[in-house]
Order: C-alpha cells, then structure tokens, then sequence
C-alpha cells in the first residue's frame, strides 16, 4: 500500500474508527484490515532488499506491469471500505476549480481569442447556471491491431473528461468537500451506512448529486425575486387602506391600551382637519370673498350714469315697486336688495361701501348685501333711524375684522391725528338725498356696562329732547374725543355716528361723530389749523384703564345719560 493510503488509513483508525467501528460491528474487518497492511510492509521490505542487491549487480529494477495486471494496491483498495471514500476524496480535490473549468471549455468551443474572452465574462456573470454542452466535432481515431499482430482492427476507444460544474462551498479556498460528511457521521453514528453507500456511488451518481445542488440553488435564485416582488406588490395593495387599518381603525385581536390609542389618533386627525378648514375659510377664504364682493360693487357704484333719467332707470326693472324720490344711482342696488340704505364713501381712508337697514340690528351682523352668510355682514344704518327726512342721529354699524381691514377697518386710521387729516371728509348717501360730514370727534367706549362701573356711554340715540341734553352729549363728547378737528358743532346740526369694532379692551368701540355740512358752508377742512389739537387725557372706560394698568382719573366724574 502506497504512503498516501496508509496516511490515509491511519487517519481513519485514529479519528473515526474508535467511535464508530465498535457499533457497527467491525471487528473482524480491523482484523484482515491489519493483517493487509503487514503484508504490505512484509513487501516492502522484501521488494527494498531486492532492489539493493540488484543496484550493487548493475541489474535495473524498474518494471512495467501489465495494464490488465492489478497492483497490490488496488487489489487491497477493493476490500478496503474507505477506499471509495478515499478515491471520492482525491477526486473532488483534484476537480478543476471554476474558473480553470470556464476557460478550459472556451479554449475548446472558440478560436479566437475575443471568443473567448467573451465567453469567460458570460459564465463567470453567473457561475451558478447549468453548462451549456456545444457538440464537439469529434476526430476519426486511428484503428490499431492488438498486440501488434493479425487480426480485427478496432477503434481505440477515447474515454471523455467527465465535467463537474463547480460545487457551492462556503468558500473556495480549497477545504475538503468531504469534511461535511465526516462530521456527520461523527455526529450522527445511525445514518453513518447510509452516508458510508452514498460515498460509494459512482461517479455519476457524484455528478448528479452536485447538478442537483446547483439547481437548488438556481431555484433559490429565481425564487428569491419573485418573492420580494410578491411582498412589494402586497405592500402597494395594502396602500392607505392598509395604512389605516394598521395605525387608525381598531381591528379585530387588538388590545384595549391599541384601541384607545388608534381612537385617540383618529379623533386628533379629524380635529387637525377641521381646524385647518375652520382656519383656511376666516382667514383665507372669507376675506378673499368679502374683498371681491366689495371691489364689484364700488366699481359699479362708480360707473352708474349719471346722465339717465330715473324713469328710465327704474323701467328696466319692472317687477320691482320703488319708492317715491329714490336717486337714480340707487335704482339697481334697491332692485337687487330693497333693504338699501345708501352708500357710504371716505376718499383717503378707502372705505366704500354699500349700507342697508333691516327690521332689527342682528340680521345683517352675519349676512352680506345678498344676504348671503359671512361673518363680515353688511354695515347696516341703525333700525330706528329715518332715511328719508334724517334723525339728529344717524348710526351706521359695521364690523372690523382684527385680522384685515375690510369694511370698516381702515376706520382705525383715525386713531391718530395724521389719519384724521388724510380723510376730514365722509360722504354718506341714502337712497334719497347725498351728504357730506366733517368729522368732529373720534372716541373709545366700551359696550357693556360690566366694562365701564356699571356705565355704557349711550352715543347711539336718534334724537335728543332739548339742546341742554344735547349740549350735556357734547360736553362728555368732548371728555372722551381722542383729539379736537377744529369743527364747531351745535344742537341744530344733524350727526352721523360710525361705530365699529376696537381692540383695546374685549368688546371695545371705536367710534366717529361727524356732522352734517351746513347749508352754505364750505365742504373743506383746514387741516392746518391750530385748532387741531390732541387731548392729553382723554376719558376712556374703566376696562382701558384696567389693561393698560393705570388709575382712572374720571372714575367719580358726571354720568351722562339720555333724557
């Protein structure tokens, strides 16, 4: 036996056969198993001493067997039991390694050496793939006569390299493919026979064993795709429905602490949304509306002819009943809406407008000229006042919203002398007679009673009953009145009082008395005048005083109240 194969043996008998050989019953193979390696020794020997003698003779001693004469080795591997696991062994290491393999096939199948190249690059890409067998032309052998006489020539028969596609180790770096198996039967001693047979198949069997394994690993391969893209499309069906399923809508299996938090979820969702709505319509949507609504109609206020006649006017609205004296420029805003009450301009503080009154002072808090719902409303001339023949009094309400102008919101201009002097004049129409007012006071009050002591300062009345109440208005008028305009006022002139929205103190008011231009008086204003001064303690209500923290000076002063 060569040195290789007891090597071999010896590593056998040390590492396996005294776990496994005792359960198997191998007692009398170790026998004739040790009986076969002395005689190999005894040849040895034998064959050593020979050789010596024939070396000191001058004899040669290399000798050629005959290729049909089995050596002792292999005549001792056929009863050896390791011997087709040996030869398995040597085999599989001596197995051309891949790339050794791809390029020994394109060496074969192509001429040039593009070919090749081009080759070796594809395979290597995928070296895992079943080989691709190309027919080889095969050359005509050449016949020989057995031993060199007479006799029927026959075709040298040619042996084919068999090919082994490249195993998958866990790494290539040349272990023994074997090892797998050893520590299987060192592990598991009851399959060992079955491992033991399969080592012991041919080699075809071997062949097909690694053809199976690369085909597995080419379903891996073609499987793993395929399942991702199953998950993937599974995750796209799910989308938003499954989104919410998993994070908003309480679902069967879940617990009481989930449910709670995917309600908790969904409540806040919602209430997110409908604040942003709420949000987006006052102070997106609503001012862009009002705005609109408001341009239209001043630009068509402005454009009314003034050269047709009101008969004229009115016949184009033949279904409507107008009333006696109306202006021809309020025909169409009367026929759109007979709640029209005039109109109401301030060249230099842009504000124009179209003014109705209703039964109430409520209906138009909410509503536009079309009576349509929006929290600007309409600026609306107090119910109780007289259009036609104009009361002492006439109060205008509009609203000013705190985060725009609109309406009457450039009415805060007035809070400073420099606004007052860029629009002195307000020009008010009805829907029967055009006025124009100078401005002789602007003033803060409150418009509960809880704000001020107990006390509203009644600024809104129609008429007064004698000039002593009317002077006693003026008096307190001019306590309040933020500073004077320089315009005289009496008890025979007529007022037209705006009152809007203040945000000094909650539910405050800003409010403009202006009067009536007196018949033959000059619609100017002498804004340079010394007259116009500002009041350096104006009387404001208590809750003014209360936010801007500072002590009352007129808290025990004279009440005024309408007779």
């Amino acid at each position: 036996m060569s040195d290789e194969n007891k090597g071999r043996s010896n590593y056998n008998a040390d590492d396996m056969i005294d776990n496994l050989f005792e359960e198997f019953g191998l007692n009398d193979f170790m026998k004739k198993f040790d009986s076969l390696m002395s005689d190999d020794k005894s040849k040895d020997t034998e064959d050593k001493s020979n050789n010596e003698e024939n070396v000191s003779e001058g004899i040669d001693t290399k000798e050629t067997e005959p290729e049909d004469q089995p050596s002792a080795e292999k005549t001792s591997a056929e009863d050896d039991p390791f011997a087709a696991l040996d030869r398995k062994t040597a085999e599989a290491k001596n197995t051309p390694s891949l790339t050794e393999t791809v390029k020994s096939h394109a060496d074969l199948y192509f001429d040039s050496e593009a070919d090749k190249e081009e080759s070796f690059d594809i395979v290597m890409q995928n070296p895992y793939a079943e080989p691709i067998n190309r027919p080889v032309e095969e050359e005509p052998q050449e016949s020989y006569e057995p031993d060199g006489g007479e006799g029927e020539y026959v075709e040298e028969p040619v042996e084919e390299e068999p090919y082994y596609s490249e195993p998958s180790y866990d790494s290539h770096d040349g272990d023994d493919p074997f090892d797998e198996l050893y520590d299987f039967a060192d592990s598991e001693p009851g399959t060992f026979e079955s491992e033991f047979s399969a080592a012991e198949s041919s080699e075809s069997d071997l062949d097909s064993m690694f053809d199976f394994d690369h085909k597995g690993f080419e379903e891996v391969s073609d499987i793993a795709p395929q399942a991702e893209n199953v998950y993937s499309n599974s995750e796209k069906k799910k989308g938003f429905k499954g989104w919410l399923t998993a994070n908003a809508i309480p679902v069967k299996g879940d617990s009481g602490g989930e449910v709670v938090r995917k309600i908790f979820f969904v409540v806040s969702i919602i209430t997110i949304i409908v604040c942003l709505c709420v949000l987006s319509n006052i102070y997106i949507i609503e001012p862009y509306r009002a705005g609109k609504d408001i341009s239209s109609m001043s630009e068509q206020n402005n454009n009314t002819p003034t050269e047709i006649s009101v008969q004229d006017e009115m016949e184009k609205y033949p279904d409507v009943d107008f009333p006696e004296g109306i202006l021809v420029s309020a025909v169409k805003w009367y026929a759109i809406n007979s709640d029209y009450a005039g109109w109401i301009k301030i060249p230099g503080a842009d504000v124009d407008c179209a003014l109705v009154q209703a039964d109430d002072n409520q209906y138009y808090l909410k509503r536009n000229f079309y009576k349509q719902s929006t929290r600007y409303g309409c600026p609306f001339v107090s119910c109780t006042n007289n259009l036609r023949t104009l009361d002492q009094n006439t109060t205008v309400f509009g609203h000013n919203m705190e985060n725009d102008d609109l309406l009457f919101g450039k009415l805060e201009q007035y809070l400073t002398v420099d606004g007052y002097k860029k629009a002195p004049i307000i020009e008010f129409s009805t829907p029967y007679a055009d006025y124009k007012c100078k401005i002789y006071a602007v003033f803060i009050t409150n418009s509960k009673e809880k704000d001020d002591n107990g006390y509203c300062f009644y600024y809104f009345f129609d008429n007064l009953r004698n000039t002593k109440n009317f002077d006693d208005y003026i008096r307190n008028l001019d306590q309040r009145k933020l500073y004077s305009t320089g315009v005289d006022i009496n008890a025979e002139d007529k007022l037209l009082t705006l009152s809007t929205c203040s945000y000094d103190f909650d539910d405050a008011r800003l409010v403009v008395v202006a009067r009536l231009v007196r018949p033959d008086e000059s619609e100017q204003v002498n804004i340079s005048s010394p007259d116009i001064r500002i009041n350096e303690s104006p009387r404001y209500p208590q809750a003014w005083y209360d936010a801007k923290k500072k002590t009352n000076p007129y808290k025990n002063a004279e009440l005024w109240y309408k007779d």
